[in-house]
């Protein structure tokens, strides 16, 4: 049995909707012909739904930012050769960014928790003390 028609089946066992896997372009000789991704989401322990990935900049470069900070990698690393080749190989929409470009949005991210920080301590009725080792 060919894999595409096992994709089918095993869709159709699962009660999610047929889908037609492969779109053939509106023209032959159509010049935009796009790939599509699959997004791959699973819900509860044995349910997988797929569907269309879109690629969305402004959320890579968000989680990218998440990443520095959680793991306290140095800003250089946008600069390195390797790093911009895996980030390449896996999403190659991504476009990289520069280390001030990356120090201004970590400041941007920072000056907006501090914010909803300060927010929350003035809401608290109780004094709060906060140290930190520098």
């Amino acid at each position: 049995m060919h894999l595409l028609e096992k994709g089918i089946k095993w869709v159709q066992r699962r009660g999610l909707e047929e889908q037609e896997p492969f779109a053939p372009p509106n023209e032959p000789d159509s010049q935009d012909i796009k790939q599509a991704f699959l997004k791959i989401k699973r819900e509860g322990s044995e349910t997988i739904v797929l569907g269309n990935y879109v690629f969305n900049q402004e959320i890579a470069r968000c989680a990218f930012r998440h990443m520095i900070v959680l793991h306290e990698y140095p800003l250089s690393i946008v600069d390195h050769v390797g790093f911009k080749e895996f980030c390449a190989t896996l999403q190659p929409l991504f476009k990289g960014i520069c280390q001030n470009t990356l120090k201004s949005d970590i400041m941007k991210d920072y000056h907006e928790m501090k914010q909803i920080t300060m927010k929350l301590f003035a809401k608290i009725q109780n004094w709060v003390a906060i140290t930190s080792d520098m």
